[in-house]
């Protein structure tokens, strides 16, 4: 089977309008079976007991992991097949993740929970219909293990645990198990435990940024070489003002960056602080210690500034430091000429961070894509915003930059002629990202696969569009 047929019968697998029939006859591509039992949202019994005849323990992985995806009579062929490999591929791959202190997902842990409630029976058919106070019931016992891995476990994934758990679990005699519970993702730590957090080495650095500091420990972290350590002490607020000043003459540009954003710390300062980093990243290069310390610098979240009144915050409108700035940018309650100075600001991150509020105007977002481009990392995309011009997705659909064509596919908005004519664009990233679109054409999705780029024919086969008729002529040529 050649690449590109293989390659449409990958992205048929993951079609969730492929019908059961068509399904079934994938289950002996071993790839496409993979791809099945992963990524198809409603997985029949018929299908998914095909899938576990075919013995491969990575479909069973997958299958034991859907959950609301299977029945519980799956869950049961899974705990009771004759093959070891199927039977017990969860229970290792969840070993394997405990020994590896790896983060594990509510529903993992509830799965170990119905396992060391009755060995053998299937986990995850008992925890899929638990209410959330026997959830909480099942994960409160994990906490209580004698296994200290098991609470870790629960340390680190359950977000949501009771203050009582927590408590239980910072005093646990493991200090890996006392860390889990010290700081992210359980919030900040009750006021009357953080003596005892800041005394234990275990758990320090998850607190050291705000919890009352003794003069003793801030003494002793002062001393401590750890970059680490010092910048998170750096933010502490009750930190004393002599202290405060060492640290920003500390060694460690991460230090010093992170005393710029303090709230006590006055305007000269702060700017003086700045352009020292500034003159030591230029001086370094990229990728060393100043470079990375202003890295960083902008993505610090700035509570304190958020907390101000507005005609306070405005204070810090033209802040020569971005970080303050974008800061302000996250807010939606200031005036609209504030944005309209955000929006003109001579730093890219500031515009971006400024263009997800709800009311930005349609020219603001089209000039920020003109100049820079779509960040695919930050969700909603700028053709995804309610305020971006149909007009210009129509203007920028024709554009001589492919990228810029491409980047029109993102808005769901974007009508059938012209995903359509995309479909048809000399440019294999366009339509490959055409054939995703949820507005592409039946037609054109049958047309694409005879597309000559592999990518695009798995995009083709993979879209909901594509007919039936289709699907089972792409199986006829695959022999299948």
């Amino acid at each position: 089977m050649d690449k590109t047929l293989e390659q449409a019968l990958v992205g048929l697998a993951g079609n969730p309008s492929a019908p059961l029939d068509v399904l079934m006859r994938l289950v002996p591509v071993p790839v496409a079976a993979k791809v099945m039992a992963w990524r198809q949202r409603v997985m029949p019994d018929a299908l998914a007991e095909r899938l576990l005849d075919t013995g491969d323990s990575t479909v069973a992985l997958a299958l034991d992991d859907a959950y609301g995806r299977v029945s519980d009579a799956v869950l049961r062929m899974i705990a009771e097949h004759r093959n070891p490999e199927v039977r017990d591929a969860r229970r290792r791959y969840i070993e394997r993740m405990l020994d590896g202190s790896a983060h594990m997902s509510v529903d993992e842990l509830l799965q170990v929970a119905g396992w060391t409630r009755a060995a053998g029976s299937a986990g995850s058919a008992a925890s899929a219909a638990l209410t959330d106070a026997a959830k909480d019931a099942r994960l409160a016992e994990l906490a209580r293990s004698p296994d200290p891995r098991l609470r870790h476990a629960v340390g680190r994934s359950w977000a949501g645990m009771p203050e009582d758990v927590r408590r239980a679990l910072s005093t646990d005699p493991d200090p890996d198990v006392r860390a889990s519970v010290a700081g992210y993702p359980h919030g900040r730590a009750p006021d009357d435990l953080h003596e005892r957090l800041l005394a234990d080495p275990a758990t320090r650095g998850a607190v050291l940024s705000y919890a009352v500091l003794t003069p003793e420990i801030a003494a002793e972290c002062m001393a401590v070489d750890d970059e680490e350590v010092r910048a998170e002490l750096a933010l502490n607020p009750t930190l004393p003002a002599a202290m405060r000043d060492e640290l920003a003459r500390d060694p460690s540009e991460l230090v010093r960056a992170w005393v710029i954003v303090r709230q006590d710390v006055t305007d000269d300062e702060r700017e003086r602080l700045y352009r020292r980093l500034q003159a030591e990243a230029e001086e370094q290069g990229p990728f060393r210690g100043a470079s990375t310390a202003l890295s960083m610098l902008i993505q610090i979240r700035i509570d304190w500034l958020r907390a101000l009144p507005v005609p306070e915050r405005l204070h810090y409108l033209h802040s020569p430091i971005p970080a303050f700035r974008i800061e302000l940018a996250r807010c939606d309650d200031l005036p609209p000429e504030a944005f309209d100075v955000l929006d003109r600001d001579e730093d890219a991150g500031v515009r971006l961070m400024a263009t997800f509020r709800p009311d930005t105007p349609g020219a603001v977002l089209e000039r920020m894509l003109l100049e820079h481009g779509e960040n695919e990392r930050y969700r909603p995309l700028l053709v995804e915003h309610p305020n971006f011009p149909s007009e210009a997705l129509v203007r920028l659909s024709t554009d001589p930059d492919p990228q810029r064509r491409r980047y029109t596919l993102g808005s769901p908005a974007l009508p059938d002629p012209i995903v359509s004519e995309l479909t048809r664009d000399p440019d294999v990233r366009v339509r490959c990202t055409a054939a995703g679109h949820p507005n592409l054409l039946p037609a054109d999705a049958e047309r694409l696969l005879d597309d000559d780029d592999p990518t695009v024919v798995k995009a083709a086969a993979a879209a909901p569009a594509l007919p039936t008729e289709a699907m089972t002529r792409l199986l006829d040529r695959a022999g299948c």
